[in-house]
C-alpha cells in the first residue's frame, strides 16, 4: 500500500507543481482528508465497495466544491480504481514532498532558490566558504 501511496502522491505533487498550484493542493487534499477521517460516513460512503463508482463521484462533487480541477481529477481517479483508502497515506507522502519542496532554512540563515539560480546566504555555507579560504592559506 506505501508504493501505491507514493506513486499516487508524486503524480499529483507533479500536476500541482506544473499548474502552480502546490499550496492550494496541499491545504485541499489536507482538508479532504481530514474531513474523510473525521466523518465516518464519509469513510464508509468512499471506502464502501457497496456503492458504484459513478455514486461515488456523484457523492464526490456534492462533498467538495470549489476545488482546484486537477485536485477533483485526482480524487476522481482514486475513485475509479478503487484506491480511496489510501487517502491518508497519500496525503503523508504529499506532505513529505511539499515539504522538501518548501525547505528554505538551513543552519542561520536562508537558502534561496528560483529556477535553476541558487542564493546561498547560511551560516552553513560561509562557514565552508571560510574553511577552504584557510585550507588554501
Amino acid at each position: 500500500m506505501e508504493e501505491i501511496a507514493q506513486v499516487y502522491a508524486r503524480a499529483l505533487f507533479e500536476v500541482a507543481d506544473e499548474r502552480d498550484a502546490l499550496d492550494e493542493i496541499h491545504d485541499e487534499l489536507n482538508a479532504f482528508a481530514h474531513a474523510v477521517d473525521q466523518n465516518r460516513q464519509l469513510a464508509q460512503f468512499f471506502f464502501s465497495p457497496y456503492f458504484s463508482v459513478t455514486e461515488k463521484k456523484e457523492g464526490l462533487h456534492r462533498a467538495v466544491q470549489g476545488a482546484n480541477p486537477a485536485f477533483l481529477n485526482f480524487l476522481e481517479a482514486l475513485i475509479e480504481r478503487h484506491r480511496m483508502p489510501a487517502i491518508f497515506r497519500i496525503r503523508a507522502e504529499y506532505e513529505s514532498l511539499w515539504d522538501e519542496a518548501r525547505k528554505l532554512l538551513l543552519l542561520g540563515g536562508v537558502v534561496l532558490q528560483v529556477g535553476n539560480v541558487i542564493l546561498d546566504a547560511s551560516i552553513k555555507n560561509r562557514l565552508e566558504q571560510l574553511r577552504k579560504q584557510v585550507a588554501q592559506a
